[in-house]
């Protein structure tokens, strides 16, 4: 596989879900008071297994057409005990608890900003509310959540 071939295609793929993204932003004026855009961080072996962190990716693009600076990488995954896929909301919230925390060269910046978080996929939201927390905790004024998609939590999927 062509290393430089699999980047090319998700640049293109992050395009296409940071245009929906630009639309919700351009149709929920609210979006617009966010004064920073973080995007949710992965541990740093998920990173370097994968190659990348979908949230940046996104979050790059989505901030390009928006016009807006780009995004800041100020938090940081602490842990990632066991993947997310296939648990239950309180399932997930406990396997997160604890896993975020802003950087500390970033602390001072995030306070009393409006953070615009954004993340690929929303399912229970336990990530984002462990991601709010931790910038809440950092002194951030206001957090607020932008994904490409939602999985609908009434569908029960099954995995093997």
């Amino acid at each position: 596989r062509d290393p430089r071939a699999d980047g090319r295609v998700r640049q293109n793929l992050a395009l296409v879900l940071a245009e929906g993204m630009a639309m919700a932003y351009a149709a929920f004026p609210p979006l617009r008071q966010a004064e920073l855009c973080v995007p949710v961080p992965v541990h740093y072996r998920r990173e370097r297994q994968r190659g990348y962190n979908q949230a940046l990716v996104l979050a790059r693009a989505f901030c390009a057409l928006t016009r807006q600076p780009p995004p800041e990488e100020a938090m940081v995954r602490l842990h990632h005990k066991h993947s997310q896929i296939g648990r239950g909301g309180e399932a997930r919230r406990r396997n997160i608890a604890g896993a975020f925390a802003v950087r500390s060269d970033w602390a001072r910046r995030v306070q009393r900003r409006t953070v615009l978080l954004v993340d690929d996929v929303l399912t229970t939201g336990s990530t984002a509310e462990a991601c709010a927390e931790a910038l809440l905790m950092a002194g951030a004024q206001q957090v607020m959540l932008l994904t490409a998609c939602r999985v609908d939590a009434t569908q029960t999927i099954r995995h093997r």
